[in-house]
């Protein structure tokens, strides 16, 4: 790591904690950022009962997958 100041709040909690992982709270940070730019969705899953919800998931990455398969075409 470097001693030169950086404005990018990730590196800035790396070189706090010694280059360690940084806290859950920066990684939300990154998630929160990726929801905010369409890189990631949050969809509520609890009213799905528990049994059904891995399914559930292979079938929305699938449909990721074939949406980016076609928009790739």
């Amino acid at each position: 790591m470097t001693d030169r100041p950086t404005a990018d709040p990730y590196i800035q909690a790396l070189l706090a904690e010694d280059g360690q992982p940084v806290s859950a709270g920066a990684r939300m940070s990154h998630v929160r950022d990726a929801i905010a730019s369409g890189r990631a969705y949050y969809i509520d899953l609890s009213t799905v009962p528990e049994h059904k919800r891995v399914a559930l998931i292979a079938e929305l990455n699938e449909l990721v997958r074939r949406a980016a398969e076609t928009s790739a075409a």
